[in-house]
């Protein structure tokens, strides 16, 4: 799957990659939730479609492979500028480990509070939140320069970046990336 989440990351967009994965994780989630709900009174060897569980479970982990698991490495070296690039990317990497931990740690407090089919729906809750903070907030980078991306922060218009390009003007406060575009003078 992860060959496959490399593929898609080149040949589609970021937002959209990220969209997507979260929508097939939410899905998958939700689906398993239910299942729980309707069947939780039910003795494990008289479920009907046992395998649904399963199945949802296994989907998750291929719709969280496309996107979400790959997309955040990826965007540690577009968003953040060369100079800080390294350190930041240490920080990020930390605190996603931090995560991880206080959720294999706080799963099982969750579970029992919630039940299962509880915790499967706030897995599916916590999935639609991830798709509504990528589409207001996650800035599109497919096919756009170092450069350009760090303009877009920096919130200077197009008309900098072309006097950049050619020369005209020199960076202030910018990495100047050395591409086939733009030159450091």
């Amino acid at each position: 799957m992860s060959i496959l989440g490399s593929i898609c990351i080149q040949h589609f967009n970021r937002k959209t990659l990220a969209m997507a994965s979260g929508f097939g994780m939410a899905l998958s989630m939700g689906v398993v939730g239910t299942y729980e709900y309707w069947y939780e009174n039910w003795p494990v060897e008289e479920r009907p479609y046992s395998w649904t569980p399963l199945i949802g479970i296994l989907f998750n982990v291929c719709a969280s492979m496309l996107g979400m698991l790959q997309l955040p490495w990826l965007m540690i070296g577009e968003l953040f500028p060369l100079s800080v690039r390294g350190f930041m990317g240490g920080i990020v990497s930390s605190l996603a480990y931090i995560f991880i931990f206080g959720v294999v740690k706080v799963y099982p407090n969750v579970q029992s509070a919630l039940d299962m089919h509880g915790t499967m729906w706030l897995f599916t809750i916590a999935s639609f939140g991830v798709i509504i903070y990528v589409h207001l907030f996650l800035p599109e980078t497919r096919g756009k320069t170092l450069l350009e991306i760090e303009m877009k922060f920096m919130g200077e218009g197009k008309s900098d970046l072309d006097s950049l390009e050619s020369g005209k003007k020199k960076p202030d406060n910018i990495v100047y990336c050395i591409s086939d575009k733009v030159q450091a003078k």
